[in-house]
């Protein structure tokens, strides 16, 4: 049939505003926003390698056996030294484990970031002890690991271990000692009490020195760091007896070292005494001088202030190790690891996995083997303890303390500028005890340039930081 023109067109015209209807109802004429593909999940072994940096530690391999047994995230480990890290640029190292007293420094040098929570970890559950509590992981560790993880207001590492020396003996009254901490009203002048206990403890030992003990002071040239750094830690130790325990290194108004005070110079008196009565572990590194405690003759006099040797060597034979003692009066010298995030880290969620991972038990039991700088949880099985001696040493570290400041740790900025001075002036007075004033004068000018060179205002906010005050 044949439409006229007219008619035609508007048939047409019907039609295509039909067409333009039904489809303006479409999903063709809608703006649709533009699908995003998902994200592609990088197999955990395809990505960069976990980058961190172990500092004097002796358990690289080990490290790397046990995470790749754990994971498939690549792992580097560069093992270098405390020197070697000091030197060190603020890299993109992911993971740092350091010894603690290193904390002050790499936070002035800006190395690290706070703690993040899923860097904690979790608490550790023996019987599901925490199974039904809200405690958090840094609450549930002891007292000592919480000390040296806090750097002002801040928990910076996860605290691998936290060794406190400790005063042990064999034939010698070290609980004595005691006194000072178990009298019922504060000491009001700490030091002249801690004065007549060690003239006790002393004056009433018979040491029996071997042929080499009788020339010792030939030996002073010969100590290596570590010796010497275990020198500086006793003389602390002693001096934490007295009234420097709450007074501190320095006067805090000015930043002035009171190494010229009463109690440092009774500490460094005590320290020659006791070099002279035991210098084979006087002069020794912590571990060896606990050795040397536990390997000495039954009816022998000894004394050391040290911490046990690493667990491998806890089996190390004795005779009546039952007759050790071991004073309450201990010290937290920051002597252990720990884990820290690095602040130019771009794997902050694996870092923190990986530090994690360092804190559970089944790590601490296999790395505690290689190092006293890693401790086993408080309640951990732990073999060691079979030993009377080791029991003794741990059920005195692990009495829940206070919170007490870190005021006689160096571990602000710059602390080996500080350590190392002390030593040589401690080496110096061991030679020559009459100058024993001297010396320490001497160490004190080196101090006070040293805090002038980085300024005493900010030297002082990092010292108050080292103690556990907030800034």
């Amino acid at each position: 049939m044949q439409y006229p023109i007219p008619t035609r067109r508007r048939l047409v015209g019907g039609l295509v505003a039909s067409a333009v209807a039904s489809f303006s109802g479409c999903d063709l004429f809608r703006d649709q926003p533009k699908k995003e593909s998902a994200p592609k999940t990088i197999p955990a072994k395809d990505r960069p390698p976990l980058q961190v940096v172990l500092v004097d530690g002796s358990f690289k391999e080990e490290l790397q056996i046990r995470w790749q047994a754990f994971s498939e995230q690549p792992l580097q480990v560069d093992a270098i030294t405390a020197d070697q890290a000091l030197s060190r640029s603020a890299d993109a190292t992911d993971v740092w484990i350091y010894p603690a007293h290193l904390l002050g420094e790499f936070v002035a040098s800006e190395r690290l970031v706070p703690l993040p929570a899923a860097a904690a970890g979790k608490p550790y559950q023996p019987d599901n002890e925490f199974a039904n509590s809200e405690i958090s992981t840094i609450e549930s560790w002891p007292a000592r690991w919480r000390l040296v993880s806090r750097f002002g207001e801040a928990n910076y590492g996860l605290p691998l271990g936290a060794p406190l020396l400790c005063l042990a003996g064999r034939n010698v009254p070290v609980d004595k000692l005691d006194r000072l901490e178990d009298s019922a009203k504060p000491v009001e002048d700490r030091t002249t009490a801690a004065n007549e206990i060690w003239k006790e403890i002393l004056d009433g030992t018979m040491a029996q020195p071997s042929s080499q003990d009788k020339t010792w002071r030939e030996s002073l040239d010969g100590l290596g760091k570590e010796q010497k750094d275990a020198l500086v830690d006793r003389f602390l130790w002693i001096a934490a007896s007295t009234n420097a325990k709450r007074r501190g290194l320095f006067d805090l108004t000015r930043l002035q070292p009171r190494l010229l005070s009463a109690e440092f110079i009774l500490a460094a008196e005590v320290l020659v005494r006791i070099a002279d009565l035991f210098p084979s572990t006087t002069l020794a590194t912590h571990s060896e001088a606990w050795q040397r405690l536990v390997g000495a003759k039954e009816d022998a006099a000894m004394l050391a202030i040290a911490f046990p040797s690493r667990s491998s060597d806890a089996s190390t034979e004795g005779e009546n190790r039952e007759a050790i003692r071991c004073s309450k009066l201990t010290l937290n010298n920051c002597l252990g690891l720990q884990a820290s995030i690095g602040r130019k880290t771009r794997q902050t969620s694996v870092a923190s996995q990986f530090v994690a991972w360092l804190s559970e038990a089944e790590q601490r039991d296999a790395l505690a083997k290689f190092t006293n700088g890693v401790e086993r949880w408080p309640g951990q099985p732990n073999p060691d303890l079979i030993q009377p001696d080791i029991r003794a040493y741990h059920n005195n570290s692990n009495r829940e303390q206070r919170l007490e400041p870190l005021t006689l740790s160096i571990r602000f900025a710059q602390a080996s500028k500080y350590r190392d001075p002390l030593a040589k002036a401690l080496v110096a007075i061991l030679k020559s005890p009459d100058k024993t004033k001297d010396q320490l004068g001497e160490c004190i000018s080196v101090w006070n340039s040293v805090t002038e060179s980085i300024g005493m205002l900010k030297q002082r906010g990092s010292v108050e930081s080292s103690m556990g005050f907030g800034q």
